[in-house]
């Protein structure tokens, strides 16, 4: 079960999940769409059980409420993954869940925030100037360590500072927030987005109010957001967390537990910072 299908990251969690399955000769795969909703989210992992299907991946939308359904899973003997968001319980053999696979969400907000900095250094003569801080749904895992990662980055910048920060994760919320906030802060410098989707909705704000001076920085890279880069629009970077490599590792990981080998409670992937300089290493791959 995923967050949802929609957003482009988890888009290509799904598909890579799809294709590395069909590559492994997997001859059964149900990827349901959680709509943002935990109680959704739970009733799918409850069929998946009552299905009998050898391992659960959980990609949760909030890492408490979901707990109950990992729980459910290894009452039934069925190995639980998470995917991308961790839920707040334990990991490893011996824990709730066996293993997690995904990069490190507080390493996007130091990314992020780096990418930011860079900027502002780059435009002013130093990394001194005001942002908008467009968080993750509130509750969830990633938003939390999102924020831990950004305040990190930030403690090296004081001149730096968040005027304002809600969550925005869809390109709706960014494109509403972005265009809500900026009456109240029209000279702001910056907008650091938590997902693909909440940065493309802050570049459609700015575009609608004749924005031409601030610039936005995604997360989640994505091939939407590299061409906005690429192109040299008011999108100027993005943290690439490979969601396709994600999906593949989770394919991968299930083939190594159900051939009964032991595998790392954290199958980490690497989260790298995308700007203009590395834009092209991306697009098409």
């Amino acid at each position: 079960t995923l967050v949802n299908i929609v957003e482009p990251f988890f888009a290509d969690i799904k598909s890579a999940l799809e294709e590395e399955a069909a590559a492994q000769g997997i001859g059964r795969i149900d990827i349901q769409d959680g709509q943002n909703d935990p109680a959704k989210q739970l009733a799918q992992v409850e069929d998946f059980i009552a299905q009998g299907f050898d391992i659960i991946i959980i990609n949760p939308c909030e890492a408490q409420s979901l707990v109950s359904a990992a729980e459910a899973c290894g009452q039934a003997g069925i190995p639980v993954f998470t995917i991308d968001r961790r839920l707040e319980t334990t990991y490893g053999p011996e824990g709730v869940v066996l293993t997690h696979l995904g990069a490190s969400a507080v390493d996007g907000g130091i990314y992020g925030m780096q990418i930011v900095a860079d900027r502002l250094e780059q435009d002013k003569g130093e990394a001194a100037g005001t942002v908008l801080y467009l968080e993750g749904t509130a509750g969830s895992s990633t938003a939390k360590d999102r924020t831990t990662g950004v305040e990190e980055t930030l403690a090296k910048y004081p001149g730096i500072e968040i005027v304002a920060q809600q969550p925005a994760e869809s390109k709706e919320k960014g494109l509403e927030v972005t265009e809500n906030l900026m009456q109240k802060y029209p000279d702001v410098d910056a907008i650091y987005a938590y997902s693909g989707d909440g940065a493309l909705g802050a570049l459609k704000a700015l575009e609608n109010i004749g924005n031409t001076t601030a610039f936005v920085v995604g997360t989640g890279g994505e091939a939407t957001q590299y061409q906005e880069i690429k192109d040299g629009s008011q999108l100027i970077g993005t943290v690439d967390f490979s969601g396709k490599g994600t999906g593949r590792d989770a394919i991968q990981t299930a083939i190594k537990v159900l051939s009964g080998e032991s595998v790392e409670e954290w199958v980490v992937s690497q989260a790298t910072m995308v700007t203009i300089d590395n834009v092209s290493d991306y697009l098409g791959g």
